[in-house]
């Protein structure tokens, strides 16, 4: 990208399939793999936090497309198992006006299936990241949505206490978040909800792979 950020660049495209049988993008190749094990996480998670600061620092000459929400209040779509009285008041939190936030450039899919990393051996503990792909949805909006994106997937992964790990990491590198509770709730809650079935998408693959289904479904 030209930018300090780790990405691939672009190449070629062919949106309306005028050379090639479909509609293409061609990018560089992006050295590294996705490391989602549990193995080294407490060293790993304060790396992706600094790469998510320094996304958010961009100023692009052109600004991005709004941020797109996934999810909504009236289509969010409850899991027949799924505690009801938690879903309802995750839906009402929701339902409040978005809160004002001060507009940064997004990934908005930045999680663990989005970040390459180099691994030395023997552990995964000092892996490096290398690149951060999937650039579909970047955007402009609220840094607390993307952050909280992450701290999702990794609430599906590790678990909820790396979730949560994530968003200190990202202060701590100097990444700004809501002042105020009820704020970041909002966004947290908003960035959660895109498992719900409606965005099948997002819920199901991580569903399977999350903490819960390695635990034989626990939680």
């Amino acid at each position: 990208m030209g930018t300090g950020v780790p990405a691939p660049g672009l190449v070629a495209v062919d949106p309306t399939a005028a050379h090639c049988e479909c509609p293409s993008l061609l990018m560089t190749h992006v050295p590294g793999r996705t490391v989602l094990d549990d193995e080294g996480v407490q060293t790993r998670v304060p790396v992706p936090a600094r790469q998510r600061g320094a996304i958010h620092a961009l100023r692009p000459a052109e600004r991005s497309r709004r941020y797109v929400a996934w999810t909504t209040a009236d289509t969010v779509v409850t899991l027949e198992s799924a505690d009801a009285a938690v879903w309802a008041a995750a839906i009402d939190v929701i339902r409040r006006p978005e809160p004002p936030y001060e507009g940064r450039f997004l990934h908005r899919d930045f999680q663990p299936g989005n970040v390459l990393f180099d691994v030395p051996p023997p552990s995964p503990a000092g892996a490096r990241i290398t690149g951060v792909v999937d650039w579909a949805g970047a955007s402009w909006g609220p840094a607390d949505l993307d952050v909280a994106h992450c701290c999702t997937h990794l609430a599906l992964l590790p678990g909820p206490a790396w979730g949560l790990r994530f968003a200190e990491a990202y202060e701590e590198a100097g990444g700004v978040l809501a002042e105020v509770a009820s704020e970041r709730l909002y966004w947290r809650v908003r960035a959660g909800l895109t498992c719900s079935e409606e965005v099948r998408s997002v819920a199901r693959p991580w569903r399977g792979g999350g903490e819960a289904g390695r635990q034989g479904g626990r939680g």
